[in-house]
C-alpha cells in the first residue's frame, strides 16, 4: 500500500484508514537536531492500539492498548547544550545506551507496515526523521496511513483561540496536560494519544474540498542510500524524492496526487540549472538551499 499523508483529516479519512489498517501507534522522537539528514534520533518513543471498531468514528473509537516501547539511542557526536536544555538528556545519560544499528533493529520489528501511525506534527518532522533512519539501514520505512494531530488541532481551531499549536499548548488548552513533562518522547506521545482522543469526535463528516498543493521547496539534493539513486526534495509539507531509475516522484508521507508535481519539479529545474526533469534526474551535486 502507498503511504499516505492527509492534509486535511477527515472522518471519512479516519473511517478508510481504521477499516484497512489493524493498529494505530502513537510516536515521538528526540533528536540532535532539526535536518533529518545530518542529525540523528536519541529516543524513539511509541504506543501501539489495535483497532477494534473498523471502519467507524461515529461511535466512540475504541483503540486497545497492545504494546508500548521507549529506545534511547547513543548519538554518534556530543549533544549540543540548546539539545541538553531542550530535553533535559545528556552525554552521560546516552554513554551506555544502544548504538543506531542496535536500536534500528528494536524500532524496526515494533512497527507493523500495515498500521496507522500518528503523531504531532509526525507528517512535517518525525516521519522524515524515520525515512533517514531506515535508509541509512537500507530499508523503507512503510506504514499503512499516517495521521498529524496537530494538523487535526489547526483544522478544528484558530491560533487566536489557542495561542499557538505547540504540543504544550494544545494539550493544555484541551485539558489533557496533567502529568506531563514535555520533550520527552514518552510523555509527548501520551499527550498525543489525548488530545487524539479529545480531537476525534469533532472531525467534520464533510469531505474535505480537493485542492492541489504548490509546497514550497527549501531545498534540494542527491541521495544515495543502498544503491537507491533519489533527487531529494525537504519542502514545508516533508520530504518529496524524485525516483531516478524509477523515473517518478514518490514520498513515504505525502499523498501525491494532492501535490501539483509540475510546480514542483519547475521549483526543483529552477534550482539546479535544468531545463527539464530528465537533466534534474542527472543532478549530483551538493545540497542546494533555496
Amino acid at each position: 500500500m502507498d503511504e499516505y499523508i492527509n492534509t486535511e483529516i477527515t472522518a471519512d479519512f479516519i473511517r478508510k484508514a481504521f477499516s484497512e489498517c489493524e493498529h494505530i501507534m502513537f510516536y515521538d522522537l528526540e533528536t540532535t537536531g532539526l535536518d533529518p539528514q545530518e542529525c540523528r534520533i536519541i529516543e524513539f518513543s511509541a504506543v501501539k492500539f489495535d483497532i477494534c471498531n473498523p471502519g467507524s468514528v461515529s461511535d466512540p473509537v475504541i483503540l486497545k492498548e497492545s504494546d508500548k516501547t521507549t529506545v534511547y539511542i547513543k548519538p554518534e557526536e556530543p549533544l549540543s547544550e540548546d539539545i541538553v536544555r531542550i530535553t533535559g538528556y545528556t552525554d552521560e545519560f546516552l554513554a551506555d545506551k544502544p548504538s543506531e544499528d542496535e536500536a534500528f533493529e528494536a524500532i524496526k520489528s515494533f512497527i507493523p507496515e500495515n498500521c496507522v501511525i500518528a503523531g504531532y506534527n509526525n507528517n512535517s518532522f518525525d516521519n522524515n526523521f524515520m525515512e533517514s533512519l531506515y535508509a541509512r539501514h537500507g530499508a523503507d520505512f512503510r506504514f499503512g496511513y499516517t495521521v498529524d494531530v496537530m494538523r487535526m488541532a489547526k483544522q478544528l481551531y484558530t491560533k487566536a483561540e489557542v495561542g499557538s499549536f505547540k504540543l504544550s499548548n494544545i494539550a493544555h488548552y484541551l485539558g489533557v496536560d496533567e502529568g506531563i513533562t514535555f520533550h520527552k518522547a514518552s510523555d509527548d506521545t501520551e499527550a498525543t494519544i489525548r488530545a487524539f482522543g479529545t480531537l476525534i469526535p469533532k472531525l467534520k463528516e464533510e469531505k474535505a474540498e480537493y485542492i492541489l498543493v504548490k509546497p514550497f521547496v527549501n531545498s534540494v539534493y542527491y541521495t544515495n542510500f543502498a544503491d537507491k539513486e533519489h533527487i531529494t526534495v525537504n519542502t514545508v509539507i516533508g520530504l518529496i524524492h524524485y525516483d531516478i531509475a524509477g523515473k517518478r516522484w514518490k514520498s513515504p508521507c505525502i499523498i501525491l496526487s494532492g501535490v501539483d508535481l509540475d510546480y514542483l519539479t519547475e521549483q526543483c529545474c529552477e534550482a539546479v540549472g535544468a531545463r527539464n526533469i530528465g537533466e534534474l534526474a542527472k543532478f549530483r551535486g551538493e545540497k542546494i538551499l533555496i
